[in-house]
């Protein structure tokens, strides 16, 4: 059995109608300053068409970006204290 990574927790800090409201914002897991705003926003389904990406795709390339971002910043930030668990 397989166990499903643990994914980052987001807040959304732009209130509706705001032109980011689909943003997400990423904290350090480390509780820096530090933070990565990803849009939410995966397009409609005609996106598929343009892209070339599934819905399933588009979704695990966000997490890829969001991880990776985090990722980097501990290694660069943080050294001495590894990634945060998974």
């Amino acid at each position: 059995m397989s166990v499903a990574p643990v994914r980052p927790t987001c807040e959304f800090p732009f209130p509706t109608g705001h032109p980011l409201v689909r943003t997400a914002r990423f904290r350090c897991p480390h509780g820096c300053d530090w933070y990565r705003d990803e849009s939410t926003d995966l397009g409609p389904s005609g996106v598929t068409a343009v892209t070339g990406q599934e819905p399933g795709a588009r979704v695990a390339a966000f997490w890829a970006r969001v991880n990776g971002a985090i990722e980097e910043h501990v290694a660069e930030a943080h050294p001495e204290a590894g990634q945060p668990e998974q």
